[in-house]
């Protein structure tokens, strides 16, 4: 997305729009289960949360007005389903009132380059900063950058981010994640934020990784205090661990391509457990898959992949004959051990 475009549905706020959309399945009545997923949207983050307030607060002065009788002013000669479709209606133009006012909102913001920005299930986004450096987002993901005349910070507080850094040695470019701080003035690497670690991966130039045991952002007084990474390194930091010590790895060009792959919404992997194949599906998709046998998280799977195509997958998987995929209605696939 360009901070400067000015066409609506380049500029638009996915959060926002997904939040209409749950309130308007609301208004219209949830189909079985659905009204469990919606809460489970709302309550992943306090931005999503805040969002539906929002709008449920406008919605609420609508109701409050007196009411224009839509059967007298059409001397009622509508059916049921026409003064049902009038409702509708309005709830659809006060939606599109409310993207508009947050469009607008959004826009006015830019101009301050202090901003959150947020991403649904199979949503990407990029985000272009007024410095040129650019975050593009991938799906269910939360991020908040603030900027001072020292320096350039953002703050990812869930899922993962791909940073291209536009190259200024007066700021340097401050990423935090799980409390793992990277540090950059012109170079290009992903973050990851996962239940257990946090995953850096460099992709051009070199960044300087620091922990939460080390004062974040600041220059270490050794090399070793806080590791220099260039392109190809992955650096890997448990979060539950007693000492956070970074495990550094080197990878293969086609390692490389797959932590990235997922800008291009594609998902490639390489001998990757199943568990860690599912959990990248379930970023991108509304239906969900679940693994029935808990010892089939560590079957290692290949292939390159339609981040949005988890029936295609499952099928594949389905046609290996040591797998069966069991469907609790449209939003949710258990994956079992074939009998």
């Amino acid at each position: 997305m360009n901070a400067q475009g000015s066409d609506l549905f380049d500029d638009h706020d996915p959060v926002e729009e997904a939040a209409v959309a749950w309130l308007i399945e609301r208004d219209e009545g949830f189909a079985p289960g659905r009204a469990k997923e919606f809460e489970r949207w709302r309550t992943a983050s306090p931005r999503y949360a805040a969002v539906v307030e929002r709008l449920e607060e406008t919605w609420s002065i609508l109701e409050e007005l007196p009411p224009v009788a839509v059967g007298a002013t059409r001397q009622n000669h509508q059916s049921t389903a026409e003064a049902m479709w009038s409702r509708a209606a309005v709830v659809w133009s006060l939606a599109a009132a409310a993207l508009i006012l947050g469009f607008f909102w959004w826009r006015n913001d830019l101009r301050n380059p202090n901003e959150g920005y947020a991403t649904a299930a199979g949503m990407l986004r990029k985000i272009e900063l007024p410095d040129g450096s650019t975050v593009t987002l991938n799906a269910n993901s939360d991020a908040k950058v603030q900027y001072s005349s020292g320096a350039r910070r953002v703050l990812l507080d869930a899922g993962e981010a791909h940073f291209e850094v536009a190259h200024d040695e007066a700021r340097p470019f401050l990423v935090t994640a799980g409390g793992v701080t990277v540090r950059a003035v012109g170079t290009a690497f992903n973050v990851r934020l996962a239940a257990a670690s946090i995953e850096v991966v460099v992709t051009s130039g070199k960044v300087r990784l620091s922990t939460p045991e080390q004062s974040a952002g600041e220059k270490p007084e050794t090399p070793a205090a806080a590791p220099l990474l260039v392109k190809g390194d992955r650096a890997v930091v448990p979060r539950s661990a007693a000492e956070v010590v970074p495990i550094i790895t080197r990878l293969e060009p086609a390692q490389l391509q797959e932590a990235i792959a997922w800008q291009e919404e594609m998902l490639i992997f390489s001998e990757t457990p199943l568990r860690e194949v599912v959990a990248q599906f379930n970023r991108h998709n509304r239906t969900q898959l679940q693994l029935g046998d808990a010892d089939l998280g560590g079957r290692r799977v290949g292939g390159t992949f339609a981040a949005g195509n988890v029936e295609a997958f499952v099928s594949l998987l389905e046609r290996g004959g040591d797998l069966k995929a069991e469907r609790r209605g449209d939003r949710e696939i258990v994956l079992r051990k074939a009998q």
